[in-house]
């Protein structure tokens, strides 16, 4: 199924189609969508955080762990870690 992702970066707006299931780190490297991942996905470093809306794979206990609780509570997650499962929303984050 393809699903349309939506990438927000400041002023500047990417569509992207997706399969269910894809990686979101995976699609926005591919896409040359500038995103810090210091650990290339290993979920080591908490570097990618983004907030990430509609159809995306539930918070896991690995992303809990590099997450403040007010992360948690903002919608932040960890890209490396979320998965496409329909359309969606992405708000990069500039620390």
């Amino acid at each position: 199924m393809v699903c349309r992702l939506t990438v927000y970066d400041g002023d500047h707006v990417t569509y992207i189609d997706a399969n269910k299931g894809d990686h979101l780190l995976s699609l926005l490297k591919e896409n040359e969508i500038p995103i810090d991942s210091t650990c290339n996905g290993n979920v080591t470093c908490g570097r990618c955080k983004v907030i990430a809306t509609g159809l995306v794979g539930t918070l896991t206990e690995q992303e809990m762990a590099l997450l403040t609780p007010e992360e948690v509570e903002r919608g932040v997650r960890l890209a490396c870690m979320v998965r496409i499962d329909g359309n969606a929303k992405v708000y990069l984050i500039k620390e």
